[in-house]
């Protein structure tokens, strides 16, 4: 993919992000799953959760064995599809204010992201996530290069509920040169959803979210997400780039791998937000191993030798509802600026 040069400072996010606007982490998603009326009615699948908290690993086992019928199948399917409607539900009514639930300072993250991508407008400026909730497109409506758009009046929060028969289709031909016009043809901010969404339906007609245990063979099916991986791979490969992850728990080995060699071959450079301890985060990258082009292993704990910059706070610790400016973010945009 051959794109011009995007901004120095690239973003990265997990589900910890969207956890500091009442979004919903791991565990809290395997919750929404097994307390559904049709995974409690089917004791093999509610013993199967009971067992196994990792949901992604549950759903590929259903999945993608013979060893369950169709219907279970279905099941499976339809209630981890409706605990992604309840996470749209939980986070669609997000509002700023000193009282709220989740009192983020919403214009002080406007305020960071302002001054990550200061030269946004000479340099595309790129916003990757590994989620699959749709608040960022209802709070800033970012575009998405080669992604179709739904209706304008979902790119809002407190909006209405969206319905399936208003799920857009991921398109199948001429991806790659729509995703490379799209950045081309605008330098603000865009939005790579490295794994799919909530609302989007595969090429193929099915409902396209990227979980489960063969999350890099499910990206290479489909032709937008395929392009949104090189993407990273591309930007990465600009050499000297700076990446900030906010929320990130680091279990994708796909994403991982991308890191090392982005820290290896690249002078890439990491800055963590994480309410994860800094102990915690190194003991886990230390103990994971990761495949790097398929051949042989380097262990994940490049990854940490990359890092220079950790700041174990909330989104909330940033930017709290009285619209304090705290050092948290001081301390972060003087580690960027060094």
């Amino acid at each position: 993919m051959e794109i011009k040069e995007t901004n120095d400072i690239f973003l990265l996010t997990g589900a910890g992000f969207t956890k500091n606007f009442g979004g919903f982490l791991a565990t809290e998603m395997w919750s929404q799953i097994f307390n559904d009326s049709r995974i409690q009615n089917n004791e093999k699948l509610r013993s199967l959760l009971q067992n196994n908290f990792d949901f992604e690993s549950v759903y590929s086992e259903v999945v993608d064995s013979s060893r369950y019928s169709e219907e279970e199948k279905n099941v499976v399917r339809e209630s981890v599809q409706n605990a992604y409607k309840k996470l749209d539900d939980a986070t669609r009514h997000w509002k700023f204010n000193s009282t709220s639930p989740h009192p983020v300072n919403i214009y002080g993250l406007g305020d960071l992201f302002n001054k990550i991508w200061a030269s946004s407008y000479s340099k595309p400026a790129i916003f990757f996530t590994l989620n699959q909730d749709l608040f960022v497109e209802r709070r800033w409506g970012h575009p998405s290069p080669g992604a179709p758009r739904f209706k304008q009046e979902f790119y809002q929060l407190d909006g209405r509920e969206l319905n399936s028969s208003e799920f857009v289709t991921l398109p199948s031909e001429n991806v790659e040169e729509a995703v490379v016009k799209g950045l081309s043809s605008h330098n603000g901010i865009h939005y790579i959803k490295l794994h799919g969404s909530y609302g989007w339906r595969s090429s193929n007609g099915t409902n396209q979210l990227v979980i489960g245990t063969n999350k890099e063979s499910l990206i290479k099916s489909e032709p937008l997400l395929r392009s949104y991986f090189d993407l990273l791979k591309n930007v990465i490969g600009e050499n000297n780039k700076k990446i900030v992850i906010i929320g990130y728990g680091f279990h994708d080995a796909h994403i991982n791998n991308v890191l090392v060699k982005g820290v290896e071959d690249h002078n890439l450079k990491i800055y963590i937000v994480s309410t994860q301890s800094p102990q915690d985060l190194k003991l886990h990258l230390q103990n994971a191993n990761y495949k790097i082009n398929g051949v042989g292993h380097i262990r994940s704990g490049g990854i940490w030798k990359g890092v220079h910059g950790y700041f174990p706070y909330s989104l909330k610790d940033f930017f709290p509802g009285n619209q304090e400016k705290t050092i948290y973010f001081d301390q972060l945009i003087t580690a960027l600026k060094s």
